[in-house]
């Protein structure tokens, strides 16, 4: 099978090469993923460029991806062959506040992410994708669309979901402020598109919802302000 590599020490592009290895065996827990479609975001982009500093072994990028299941490891349960999934960015981050000590998630020099033809990962690493959505729509989900959803939703477990009566600000045009837009379109409350300086010069004040996120961010930011 093919797979793409970011080399220890290399960065994009020279530092990013094609291989060809055997296809992996899942092991007792694991499913193996015959990829589809993978999509790229922003930090994908930082970790093989060497924003991060640099890699202390080579590593496969990109978090997000999507395909088939076509080998179940012992011991596996809740998946069978055929099931259409998609990666989860961390590892047992099921609920609750962000795990300390997680890392960087699938695609980093911790991690070997979704870049090759087929992949391998632990049963609870993988979650099964909308019916409704094709392979490359459902890779474009795991970081950016829950980035937003959480943000929106006031952080895991889901307390404080964005509502009708909430008025949304939505700064910057990136992946994660495109998915915070929809969502919040679809969960109905006034929501706008405008860049911290438009709503500075406007004078326009908006209610008790503000969330802020451009490419300089690596969460989003939600504020509450009393409505006026």
């Amino acid at each position: 099978m093919k797979r793409w590599v970011v080399r220890a020490g290399g960065i994009f592009p020279d530092g990013l090469i094609a291989e060809d290895v055997p296809r992996p065996e899942p092991g007792p827990g694991e499913v193996r993923i015959k990829i589809f479609a993978a999509s790229i975001n922003a930090r994908d982009l930082m970790m093989v460029n060497g924003s991060f500093g640099e890699h202390q072994r080579d590593f496969i990028p990109l978090s997000d991806g999507s395909g088939e299941i076509d080998a179940i490891g012992s011991g596996v349960e809740g998946f069978a062959l055929g099931d259409r999934v998609s990666g989860l960015y961390y590892s047992d981050w099921i609920d609750g506040p962000p795990i300390p000590d997680r890392g960087w998630g699938l695609g980093s020099s911790g991690e070997d992410g979704m870049l090759a033809e087929w992949v391998v990962l632990k049963a609870r690493r993988v979650a099964a994708i909308p019916t409704t959505l094709k392979f490359e729509e459902a890779a474009c989900l795991p970081c950016a669309a829950l980035t937003a959803w959480t943000a929106l939703n006031g952080d895991r477990p889901y307390r404080s979901p964005v509502s009708k009566k909430d008025k949304v600000l939505i700064t910057g045009t990136g992946n994660v402020a495109l998915f915070a837009l929809l969502f919040a379109k679809a969960a109905g409350p006034m929501s706008e598109a405008k860049a911290a300086y438009q709503l500075a010069r406007s004078g326009q004040r908006f209610g008790k919802v503000v969330i802020a996120m451009n490419a300089n961010q690596h969460s989003p930011r939600r504020q509450r302000f009393p409505s006026r």
